[in-house]
């Protein structure tokens, strides 16, 4: 079994393996910075560590939206170093069996460039990304240097 934190952003459901999951916090304060590019909403101060905050939205091409009370940040790992992204909702963690996994392989066209697989919940089809390179600050052209982050 694996599991998976489930989440909505832009009424679109999406999964995110619990083992990438650092934590999960209400909307707070996200300091901007200077000349940084679109791709990276700004800081955030969780207990003194300094985490950018990537525009998942506009990463996803997603519509844009205002961040509200409501919100909650999503931090999750890499292999270097902690992101934080903004939910519209965190719903739950589920287990799944690895039938319920579908690789994209199976299917001729991929709809997202970040999709790897997709998950079948119900009747529903719940696109997994492939998180690692959707929070690729390298590839958003976020320098962690300029950030104050060490990676």
């Amino acid at each position: 079994m694996w599991q998976f934190l489930f989440f909505q952003i832009a009424d679109q459901h999406f999964a995110l393996p619990v083992a990438c999951v650092e934590r999960v916090l209400p909307a707070m304060e996200i300091t901007p910075v200077e000349g940084a590019p679109s791709s990276l909403l700004g800081i955030i101060d969780v207990h003194g560590k300094i985490i950018p905050v990537i525009d998942i939205r506009k990463r996803l091409a997603l519509p844009v939206k205002a961040i509200d009370l409501s919100d909650q940040l999503i931090i999750v790992k890499t292999s270097t170093i902690q992101i934080a992204f903004v939910s519209d909702q965190v719903e739950d963690v589920v287990s799944l069996s690895e039938e319920q996994v579908i690789p994209l392989q199976n299917f001729v066209q991929k709809t997202h460039p970040y999709v790897e697989n997709l998950i079948q919940l119900d009747e529903h089809l719940i696109k997994l990304y492939d998180f690692p390179r959707v929070f690729d600050l390298e590839e958003m052209n976020i320098d962690p240097v300029v950030l104050g982050i060490k990676q």
